[in-house]
């Protein structure tokens, strides 16, 4: 069972309301400390860890949407398996996909597309 703890979702919130723009956040997964960088603009959130040769084991990315949704994510031009959790506006885990591994082709058609079965706000990408 993956915890995402109470801390993170303070933390995040205050951060993304009432502080300074911030390009990472510390939270708590699992029991392990992870340094998150904050995709919260469309260019950001397109872009995610694409081309990314290696992400270190405590390093991961936050996408952050304006609403709840069924947001889709696919692996074209990212060269790294990733483990992707969904969490609705209440940070509650809704998804998880343990393992996306990268999409080989140059068609980003051919790229498999991951989502959640319920709506969520945020998708956290960590190491698998």
């Amino acid at each position: 069972m993956i915890k995402i703890f109470l801390s993170f979702a303070l933390g995040i919130t205050l951060a993304l309301l009432f502080c300074k723009p911030k390009k990472f956040i510390e939270t708590k997964i699992d029991g392990r400390i992870y340094l998150l960088e904050i995709a919260d603009t469309n260019v950001k959130r397109s872009k995610g860890l694409m081309l990314r040769k290696k992400l270190p084991s405590d390093r991961g990315m936050i996408f952050t949407f304006p609403s709840e949704g069924k947001h889709a994510f696919w692996m074209y031009k990212t060269l790294i398996s990733l483990k992707m959790i969904w969490l609705d506006k209440n940070w509650n885990v809704v998804d998880v996909e343990e393992k996306a591994l990268p999409c080989e082709s140059a068609n980003p058609a051919m790229c498999k597309t991951y989502r959640s079965e319920k709506p969520a706000k945020y998708v956290v990408e960590i190491n698998p």
